[in-house]
């Protein structure tokens, strides 16, 4: 259990609903680090940000050189304390696992793994 008595699947939960937008300055050695709303980052091109809402949907934003975001509907499930599996039921996209390293309330750091379709 985690604190206070809560399961620590649905602290988790919890924790991960909310937009998170990559911090390219703080990403090294294929963990990739994410913020949370509030934070102020330093201006750069090419960001890439996930949006969990509660009951499975999540928006992958990526924002180009023009600076103009793209917006992809994807689903995401807790699969264990440390792992969200994504996948792109409208699309060909190749979902992937998010391996959670750390998350609190404004810092996600995890590690992006691809994951082959099922057939």
């Amino acid at each position: 259990m985690a604190a206070g008595g809560v399961p620590p699947m649905i602290d988790l939960t919890a924790r991960l609903v909310g937009s998170w937008l990559e911090a390219r300055d703080e990403t090294t050695d294929g963990l990739m680090v994410f913020r949370s709303s509030p934070h102020v980052f330093p201006r750069s091109r090419g960001a890439w940000g996930l949006v969990f809402h509660a009951g499975g949907r999540l928006e992958e934003i990526r924002t180009g050189r023009n600076d103009r975001a793209s917006v992809a509907e994807a689903r995401w499930v807790l699969l264990s304390e440390s792992a969200v599996m994504v996948t792109f039921p409208a699309s060909a996209r190749r979902p992937y696992l998010l391996h959670i390293v750390s998350c609190k309330a404004d810092r996600l750091v995890v590690r992006r793994i691809a994951v082959e379709p099922q057939p």
